[in-house]
């Protein structure tokens, strides 16, 4: 069984996902659950984590609209603007809602909280830390130091990288940036890591391409931090959902127990994002 914590669904004629553009033919159109209900009963995927596609809290909220027509979305991680001074109210009243269970900051959002030191943005996330409020960490290897400093600022945040911290990201030139920065990511307990979205940057079906990466986040996050991902549809620009679980069990490789890929599969993303 499989809890996918890293899946996207978007309604083109809502209107705010200004990254989505016609030129990316495979993405250019609407994605919601039912077009997932084949792969997932054909790949035990029990349930999913809905994560923000869009910078608004319209869209936190047509998310949550879909959480309540579909049970197989677990929860969702949206997007609130930190620096809002009316922060604390739509937080508060979004998390009446038991599906609401994180929101993600990108790395200019982090690096703007530790640039204002005592600032709302940097209050919200202690806010956020002490309530054990997840927050998804979209980064690249050059905002690791950055979320090294978050952490050391605010190290009972529960967080969790996503895509591995982007190690093929080809605006990076070096490994040593992503090793250096997961590694001492690492170091604290709260913080995890999904194995998601690695298909697109390794353009395709190329596990030889990221084994090595996988094997690292192994020793230090350990089999109890990790989490899989399939990051659909964005993934769809380099392959099926087959091919994105087939991927995902490929770099593992063949030293785990059934026990230890029983909660790579699932047993961490439900253990951090549903608290069973």
């Amino acid at each position: 069984m499989y809890i996918d914590a890293h899946v996207h669904f978007w309604k083109l004629d809502r209107g705010d996902y200004g990254w989505l553009t016609p030129d990316k033919s495979v993405l250019y159109q609407d994605y919601l659950p039912e077009q997932l209900m084949a792969s997932f009963n054909k790949y035990q995927v029990d349930q999913v984590i809905a994560v923000q596609a869009a910078s608004t809290v319209e869209e936190t909220r047509f998310l949550l609209t879909l959480a309540a027509q579909y049970p197989l979305i677990a929860g969702v991680v949206g997007w609130l603007d930190i620096a809002d001074r009316d922060f604390l109210d739509v937080y508060e009243k979004l998390r009446s809602n038991p599906r609401f269970i994180g929101i993600r900051l990108g790395g200019a959002e982090i690096r703007c909280a530790l640039e204002e030191k005592h600032g709302r943005r940097l209050s919200h996330i202690r806010q956020m830390a002490a309530d054990e409020f997840n927050v998804d960490l979209l980064v690249r290897p050059a905002d690791l130091p950055y979320v090294v400093q978050l952490l050391e600022t605010v190290p009972l945040l529960r967080g969790v990288v996503n895509h591995l911290g982007s190690p093929l990201s080809a605006a990076e030139t070096s490994a040593g940036q992503w090793a250096e920065g997961m590694k001492k990511v690492s170091a604290y307990p709260h913080v995890m890591c999904k194995l998601s979205g690695m298909i697109t940057p390794a353009g395709g079906f190329h596990p030889e391409r990221l084994r090595g990466y996988v094997k690292q986040l192994l020793e230090w996050f350990g089999t109890k931090r990790l989490m899989y991902g399939s990051d659909w549809p964005v993934a769809l620009q380099a392959g099926s959902y087959e091919d994105v679980t087939r991927l995902f069990n490929e770099v593992l490789g063949s030293g785990l127990t059934d026990e230890q890929l029983d909660v790579l599969r699932c047993g961490n993303a439900e253990r951090f994002y549903l608290r069973r």
